[in-house]
């Protein structure tokens, strides 16, 4: 991940700390480049379970990246101190990690009062489910989605599209920028946060109007390409999935 050219855009200046995992943070913070925000991407150094995927390159397209092991005090303390130095600080950690590690936000927010501290979870950060991992899959079903996929067999199908993910990466971005129009005004930071489960319901509340017709949808979908075949996973003669 390099960018390599001068930023320019509406963001142009903004220092942006990313060090969430997964889609939701990285989609966020790669529009947030595409607009001219310097973000560094603060990765593993392990690697990414999602580096295979060739959206991953697109996901993270425009950004600078260090590799820390935050299992190590010293790289916990690097990462604090970029946190001080930058506009905008996300992280994706379950409930209660980064407080453990010293990167929440209070800790920030004494280095930095200006910060815009995001926080993305799986299904926000009190509840029954609170510690549950952000599993697409698992978001997916909770959510209710999968209920809306009539498929090629019984019971509840994936859909091809992660919405849970790109509806959380939304919202953050949103209540960034949000964040940042009000840094202007007053001169005060402040955290925002969302989870999955949030993205999904958001995303998925414009399609609830069509619960009316929800026989009709479902009778088409019993046919070869589906009511909604883009949002629909098929088998193919090898075994696998398309």
């Amino acid at each position: 991940m390099h960018a390599d050219h001068p930023a320019s855009g509406p963001l142009a200046g903004i220092k942006v700390v990313d060090l969430t995992r997964g889609m939701p943070g990285a989609i966020a913070t790669m529009l947030l480049a595409d607009y001219g925000a310097d973000v560094l991407k603060l990765q593993n150094p392990s690697g990414d379970l999602l580096e295979s995927s060739p959206a991953y390159r697109v996901w993270n397209r425009g950004k600078k990246s260090v590799a820390l092991d935050l299992g190590v005090p010293e790289a916990r303390r690097v990462a604090l101190k970029l946190a001080r130095d930058a506009d905008v600080f996300l992280e994706s950690f379950r409930p209660g990690v980064a407080a453990r590690w010293g990167l929440d936000y209070p800790s920030v927010r004494n280095f930095n009062p200006a910060i815009i501290y995001c926080s993305i979870s799986a299904f926000g950060p009190s509840g029954p489910w609170a510690q549950r991992h952000g599993y697409e899959g698992l978001v997916s079903a909770a959510s209710g989605i999968m209920t809306d996929q009539t498929g090629v067999r019984d019971g509840p199908m994936f859909s091809s599209i992660p919405m849970a993910s790109l509806g959380a990466s939304m919202l953050a971005l949103q209540g960034i920028l949000a964040s940042l129009h009000v840094r202007n005004i007053c001169g005060v930071g402040q955290k925002v946060e969302t989870s999955m489960y949030q993205g999904a319901i958001a995303i998925r509340s414009p399609m609830l109007p069509e619960a009316d017709e929800i026989s009709k949808l479902q009778t088409l979908n019993l046919l070869l390409q589906g009511g909604l075949p883009a949002y629909r996973m098929y088998p193919c003669a090898d075994g696998k999935w398309l």
